[in-house]
């Protein structure tokens, strides 16, 4: 049987180096060393945060990143041996089904785990506790793995106050039954009032009893099974479930039988390690910046290196949208300005996963002096206000649409939305952004590379240059700073500047243009009133200076006139020669036309003027 103290010496007096070491994440591991002896990560590299020498022993506090399988090389006198350290998390509540209780010795903060190692072997040493049970978390991750409540009347998370708080946490009992108000066992009170007495010797700064269970994978992951994503092949060891036993439950050994089972049927196949330490990435904000994965950063036995494996990033605090893992390379545009910490994700064909933490530092870039904004096409905005990782992509699309650019002339200042819901993108030309005298004729001539000069809208050749991808729909260009007052103060301080003059010409030209538009409207409405003038009507032929109308029917056939066919103008007016024998006897014919009758209404001689013919008096045959 294993001994999960870890303080394993051969009967010669020499270390005895284990090949495989099992531990949860907060346990506490020591494997004693021979004197002199070196040790590293196999492959070479410094060992992980986790781990510390302490005079002729190596020490080990695995934390919730460190979950997965990690090799340590060993170096004594000449010969070398590899120790696999497998760290895995806890899902199994002490009592079962029932709720547990813990004791927990609350420290202000630490300095290292060489001093949370030594808390914990202190409380294990004064207190009679098995290490084996004993675990150290952090604040944040206590309340993480278990769902507790505090039993005392003090303040919970007073401890949370300090600089780098840890809890050692004690196993102290379980539940009768499910009464909420159920008094604390004995044996929890034994040993609570213990350590409260052995303060000073254990550094505590208080001790608190909790009540609760450990979360289930389903409840750690946000309701979401995670059978798929949990390392069986780094499962927990079996010594540890029978130390961690204080009741035995049909419930507890059913899930021990389970996990044992998982393990056995994945064991042909090993969890991916860690062979390396990955630096931290040195960024400036809005600019792309880049770290590449070495090759040989993990290596799986049946997979094969890095590049063999799944790889994604995780924030250890916050988000992590903004920062990608791709083709070996870890790119990210950041947009705010901090430290934050990270951790590389390495899962193989059988989801087995280990993990690497690093860190993102990111430093202010230089002001910008103007700010170019470009409104993009609705589907495309949405994915980037969704995945800002995005924008690694669209900086160089970006560079490449201008010939002889890189990257390094893109600065991205901010990424929002606009009052439609679309995306708006602001960035500078980070070259332009360190002459002393504002450029503007520059960033005038550049706007007009990317867009219309009036519309405001891409040009053609830029909207293919940028893809499909980033479907731009409107360029603006904004003047900041220093720009900004010599744009305002050109007419006194910058006349050289050619944008003013621009848009006074352009004032005089749309003025001219409204002048021109009125006078050919004015000479288009004269045109109108004088076509609608009635034309004057030319006299009838048959009316002329009042002289009578003779028609042919009235003149007698031997005159020589007899043959006309048209009515004719004579100065006096006869009676027609032809009588025409009209039935009715009343009917008499006109007398002869007097020469002095003049008609009624009219005025003799005036020419135009229509002349109304009168019956001719009457003449008796």
């Amino acid at each position: 049987m294993k001994i999960l103290l870890l303080l394993l010496l051969a009967t010669t007096g020499r270390a005895l180096i284990p090949k495989e070491v099992k531990l949860f994440v907060g346990e506490v591991g020591r494997v004693e060393l021979d004197a002199g002896a070196e040790v590293e990560v196999a492959g070479g590299g410094e060992l992980p945060s986790w781990m510390a020498l302490d005079k002729d022993a190596l020490l080990v506090l695995p934390g919730r990143d460190d979950v997965g399988k990690h090799l340590i090389q060993v170096t004594t006198k000449g010969k070398e041996a590899v120790i696999e350290f497998r760290v895995s998390e806890e899902y199994q509540n002490p009592c079962g089904e029932t709720d547990s209780f813990w004791i927990e010795a609350i420290y202000e903060g630490s300095e290292g785990i060489a001093e949370m190692v030594e808390a914990a072997e202190t409380i294990h040493q004064h207190a009679e506790i098995d290490l084996a049970k004993i675990r150290v978390y952090d604040p944040v991750y206590g309340k993480f793995v278990r769902n507790v409540t505090k039993i005392d009347m003090e303040e919970e998370g007073e401890a949370e106050s300090y600089a780098k708080p840890f809890h050692v946490v004690v196993p102290g009992g379980c539940v009768e039954g499910s009464e909420l108000d159920q008094d604390v066992p004995p044996e929890t009170l034994e040993v609570m009032s213990r350590l409260i007495e052995m303060l000073d010797e254990i550094k505590a700064a208080d001790v608190a009893v909790f009540r609760g269970r450990v979360r289930t994978r389903k409840e750690r992951n946000g309701g979401q099974d995670i059978i798929s994503t949990f390392d069986f092949s780094t499962g927990a060891p079996e010594e540890a479930f029978e130390a961690l036993e204080t009741t035995t439950t049909p419930v507890k050994t059913t899930t021990r039988r389970n996990i044992r089972t998982t393990t056995a049927r994945n064991s042909a196949d090993s969890a991916p390690a860690k062979m390396a330490s990955l630096s931290s990435m040195q960024c400036k904000r809005g600019h792309l910046c880049t770290l590449t994965i070495p090759a040989k950063l993990f290596v799986d036995k049946e997979d094969g290196e890095t590049n063999k494996l799944k790889l994604q990033i995780h924030a250890i605090a916050g988000q992590a949208n903004w920062i990608k893992a791709e083709n070996m390379q870890i790119s990210a545009v950041p947009l705010e300005v901090g430290e934050f910490e990270m951790r590389l994700e390495a899962r193989d064909k059988s989801n087995q996963m280990v993990s690497a933490p690093f860190i993102v530092s990111v430093q202010p870039s230089a002001i910008a002096n103007h700010h170019f904004y470009f409104i993009m096409d609705r589907p495309q905005g949405e994915r980037l206000l969704t995945q800002p990782h995005q924008l690694v992509g669209f900086v160089k699309q970006l560079a490449s649409a201008f010939p002889g650019s890189s990257t390094e002339n893109v600065t991205i200042e901010r990424l929002e939305k606009d009052g439609e819901g679309r995306a708006v993108i602001y960035w500078s030309n980070t070259t332009l952004n360190a002459e002393k005298t504002c450029p503007v004729d520059d960033l005038e001539a550049m706007k007009l590379v990317m867009a219309t000069k009036k519309q405001n809208k891409p040009k053609t050749d830029f909207t293919r240059a940028m893809s499909a991808q980033y479907m731009i729909r409107r360029i603006g260009l904004d003047l900041l700073g220093g720009c900004k007052k010599q744009t305002i103060d050109t007419d006194t301080s910058s006349p050289s500047v050619d944008k003013p003059s621009r848009e006074s010409g352009f004032g005089w030209l749309a003025l001219a243009a409204a002048l021109a538009l009125l006078l050919l409207l004015v000479a288009i409405a004269l045109c109108c009133c004088l076509s609608k003038k009635p034309k004057k009507e030319k006299p009838s032929e048959f009316v002329s200076k009042g002289l009578p109308v003779v028609f042919p029917e009235e003149v007698a056939d031997e005159s020589d006139t007899a043959a006309a066919n048209t009515p004719m103008l004579v100065k006096e007016e006869r009676p027609p020669l032809k009588i025409s024998h009209h039935e009715n006897p009343l009917y008499k014919p006109p007398g002869e036309y007097t020469k002095s009758f003049q008609p009624r209404n009219s005025t003799p001689g005036h020419a135009g003027t229509p002349v109304q013919k009168l019956p001719p008096p009457y003449v008796v045959p």
